[in-house]
């Protein structure tokens, strides 16, 4: 099947604890221990802090550890796929396969992916009902431990679900609960288009159905929001509709989006990544560079059918930080 869109999923952090990359920083002058410094990332050359542990002279090099890291996955039929370099322009993106059909049994078109917070788990949907988790994937660091054509890779691959007959439209992660995650479904005729787990890392986590009031149509966009886990927001057929009390089928849900009208809402997404402007000093020992910091942070974004791109404010400022 020829997807007229490929799925994709772009993971970042400005402090990924799991980095094996690292840099070099050559010393332009005597620097103390102790003294902070800046270095670049080999990821877009995005400046980050760094504490030296020794006493450098001019011309002196060290190794330094880069916690600024992405990774993109992208899915096909019967295949995913991920890179650590779509960031890095001084290099052609190095690709690796972590799921396929051959070696770990992944079957089915990609419809949908999810990333867990830290990017170690991986929920991917497929056109056929088959919801599949991906796992060990923030160790996946190079083509031996993360391309599942070779005995040494570490990457897991489980069928945790399957939705008979079903499209399965989108996932969503709690970003403070990996365990908490959101399945939306698709096609006409059904009277159950959305359900929730709480134990989505488990062996064999328990799905159940939280369609409540919610009128019989398809679903197409899920998110749950980063500082209330018990706000999911969807996109459906017929616009947004919202609830902060799930309680299984007798879950209540309420229309919103009004300035959106009744249209299909295809993709929903929050900017969950938040990190201040950095000023930086240029060798001229005068003038600044300064890298924008994030400036949406909490915003949330909705793609429709037919009405263009939406976005809503009303969750920014809370518990946020100041840029």
């Amino acid at each position: 099947t020829e997807l007229f869109l490929n799925p994709f999923i772009l993971w970042e952090s400005f402090e990924d604890e799991n980095s094996r990359d690292s840099v070099t920083f050559t010393a332009d002058k005597h620097y103390p221990a102790n003294t902070s410094i800046i270095v670049k990332s080999n990821n877009n050359n995005f400046p980050f802090n760094y504490v030296l542990p020794i006493e450098m002279s001019e011309g002196d090099t060290i190794r330094v550890k880069d916690p600024v890291q992405s990774r993109l996955f992208l899915g096909i039929e019967d295949a995913l796929y991920m890179t650590k370099e779509a960031l890095d322009f001084t290099n052609e993106p190095e690709w690796f396969t972590i799921a396929d059909k051959d070696n770990s049994g992944f079957e089915g078109t990609t419809q949908c992916i999810a990333c867990s917070d830290n990017a170690n788990n991986l929920y991917v949907g497929t056109q056929e009902g088959k919801l599949y988790r991906i796992s060990n994937l923030a160790l996946a660091y190079n083509f031996e431990r993360a391309d599942v054509s070779i005995s040494t890779c570490i990457v897991s691959n489980s069928l945790v679900k399957e939705f008979t007959d079903r499209a399965i439209t989108s996932v969503a992660f709690d970003p403070q609960d990996d365990n908490h995650l959101v399945v939306t479904l698709g096609n006409y005729g059904n009277e159950d288009y959305v359900y929730m787990t709480n134990n989505a890392l488990d062996s064999i986590p328990d799905f159940v159905c939280i369609q409540g009031n919610l009128p019989f149509m398809p679903v197409y966009s899920s998110l749950i929001e980063m500082e209330n886990s018990d706000l999911i927001i969807i996109g459906t057929e017929d616009g947004i509709y919202t609830t902060d009390a799930i309680d299984g089928n007798s879950t209540v849900w309420v229309k919103d989006g009004a300035d959106m009208d009744d249209v299909p809402v295809f993709m929903l997404k929050q900017q969950t990544l938040n990190k201040a402007t950095m000023k930086v000093l240029n060798p001229d020992g005068v003038t600044y560079t300064y890298y924008p910091g994030v400036k949406n942070y909490g915003y949330i974004y909705a793609a429709t059918y037919g009405r263009g791109l939406f976005q809503s404010k009303d969750f920014v400022g809370i518990n946020d930080n100041d840029n």
